[in-house]
């Protein structure tokens, strides 16, 4: 039996996500240099545009003409930058922002952890399925109104990620503090 061919939108959303993350720090590397310098790594912005160059040709191989390579390596870039996440939070070391959404602080927070490692493992599914499906433009052909809603659905999923993950964590805390 063949899988089901909404595994898609997940890893289309996590392959959009990563692009658009990738083409955020080649214009803006900063943050992430210095999340990186805070955890006292070596950065600069040359790496860092390296870094997010290669984001943005793997999200947006994933998106075009996915393939278990390309699926397995989404997934590979996602869970090491939760387990990054992870231990800045663990090791409690204060970073301004994680750099993956260019100029905007987007502090890291366990809800990233969380939105990263659904990702990753929507890179894993879709590796162990092939994966099943085709890349945007060839399951755009194949749908009603020449795929808008599909290609609507998954850019609405990677806004209401980056909303979540930049917006909730700070208002779970809201309430707590006094004014």
């Amino acid at each position: 039996m063949a899988p089901s061919p909404v595994l898609a939108v997940p890893f289309w959303a996590a392959a959009l996500a990563l692009a658009i993350s990738g083409l955020s720090k080649l214009n803006r590397p900063g943050p992430l240099v210095r999340m990186l310098a805070a955890a006292d790594l070596p950065a600069s912005p040359g790496a860092v545009r390296s870094l997010a160059a290669g984001e943005l040709v793997l999200g947006s191989v994933a998106l075009m003409a996915p393939s278990r390579w390309a699926a397995l390596t989404l997934a590979t870039a996602y869970l090491c930058f939760a387990a990054f996440l992870w231990a800045v939070l663990a090791w409690r070391i204060e970073v301004p922002s994680c750099g993956c959404a260019g100029e905007r602080d987007l502090p890291p927070s366990p809800l990233h952890v969380g939105l990263d490692l659904v990702a990753g493992a929507s890179g894993i599914v879709a590796a162990a399925t092939g994966p099943s499906f085709g890349g945007v433009p060839s399951a755009m052909r194949t749908m009603p109104l020449a795929g808008l809603p599909l290609v609507a659905g998954v850019v609405l999923i990677v806004w209401l990620a980056f909303l979540f993950a930049a917006y909730l964590p700070g208002l779970m805390t809201a309430y707590g503090r006094q004014t």
